[in-house]
């Protein structure tokens, strides 16, 4: 819940408290981190292992 601090000049603010601050820290972390990992190619990385894991190779006897 938002705290709301009366300034000088009898104007409210609201102020986020420092739980409100750390999540929204991690929740930009995730936002940057899954940019970087769709942008970089790393996410062929993990499709190709997915993949391999789904549809494994048969060797012919």
């Amino acid at each position: 819940m938002p705290v709301l601090i009366e300034n000088n000049n009898g104007w409210v603010m609201s102020a986020m408290g420092r739980t409100e601050i750390i999540l929204t820290i991690i929740i930009l972390m995730l936002i940057i981190f899954g940019l970087w990992f769709i942008f970089s190619g790393e996410i062929w990385l993990v499709a190709e292992y997915i993949e391999n894991s789904i549809y494994p190779t048969f060797d012919a006897l």
